[in-house]
């Protein structure tokens, strides 16, 4: 058996499987994680929960750690500013 937390991404929909890594979650919770993009904030999903070995794919990546208000303020920061990019390239691309 393993423990595992499932954890959403924004801009996925694709609930991954991480290692809690002895660090207890409740559902909400944010958390930074390692991925194939660097270290990303996601939600967790999934509470800490006991799996059969055979329903996981490969190793799982450990979580860095519980996100602090620092992560969320920064992860709100990145939203907006990702969605007024999204507003500029809109004008630019009508301007053309």
């Amino acid at each position: 058996m393993a423990i595992i937390i499932g954890v959403k991404f924004r801009t996925a929909q694709k609930i991954y499987y991480f290692d809690p890594d002895n660090i207890q979650f409740d559902e909400n919770d944010g958390v930074i994680v390692e991925t194939i993009h660097g270290l990303e904030f996601g939600i967790v999903t999934i509470p800490n929960k006991d799996i059969d070995d055979s329903e996981l794919v490969a190793p799982l990546k450990k979580i860095i750690r519980k996100a602090t208000n620092s992560d969320y303020t920064k992860n709100e920061q990145n939203i907006k500013d990702k969605d007024y990019a999204i507003q500029v390239m809109r004008e630019k691309s009508v301007a053309l």
